[in-house]
């Protein structure tokens, strides 16, 4: 698996409205994209 950068999740969260699709952009599981972003603090989807 690659590594996703801090930027890549903050500009995918704020481009997409569903986890399912932002995770899908990134190419990783709904479960990692919303570990990652408590993990850097950014604002998900769902939050909004």
């Amino acid at each position: 698996m690659d590594k996703v950068s801090y930027r890549e999740i903050e500009r995918v969260a704020r481009i997409y409205k569903q986890h399912k699709d932002a995770s899908a952009a990134l190419d990783i599981s709904l479960h990692q994209f919303a570990r990652l972003c408590r993990y850097y603090g950014i604002e998900t989807p769902y939050a909004r």
